[in-house]
């Protein structure tokens, strides 16, 4: 959060969009270069780690996009804070969705019992996210 107030936008969105690339980078290096039966659980961890850290980072930066886009009445501070909760939130329910696949749990109700839980943490940090903050410029 300190550090979103010392940057400029365009600074933050080439900063967040070279932090998309190397995760996808490492998304794609998990994938080809270890073997999941040799690696273990660490393995998984990595790439777990690494395909949450992809998937926050990527929509987190199209989600500013699209708040610089059609919801102009917020502030740029907000608009990026209210984009990076949604992203690391939308990443939790896409890494959670896998991990739930990949131990034979996912399920409609289960998926929907994520939904919810995250929708019900959108909603609490909405409500008592703070109306007014000051402005990257």
């Amino acid at each position: 959060f300190f550090i979103i107030h010392a940057m400029n936008l365009g600074q933050y969105s080439l900063a967040m969009a070279v932090l998309a690339v190397i995760g996808w980078i490492l998304v794609t290096v998990v994938v080809v270069m270890i073997d999941p039966a040799a690696a273990g659980g660490l393995g998984f961890g990595y790439f777990y780690a690494s395909l949450f850290f992809a998937v926050m980072t990527s929509l987190a930066l199209l989600g500013l996009l699209w708040r610089r886009i059609f919801v102009r009445q917020q502030s740029i501070t907000t608009q990026v804070l209210v984009a990076l909760r949604q992203g690391i939130l939308l990443a939790v329910a896409v890494t959670g969705s896998f991990l739930l696949l990949s131990f034979g749990l996912l399920s409609l109700l289960n998926a929907l019992l994520l939904i919810a839980l995250l929708a019900a943490i959108e909603f609490f940090a909405h409500r008592d996210f703070p109306r007014s903050s000051s402005q990257i410029s």
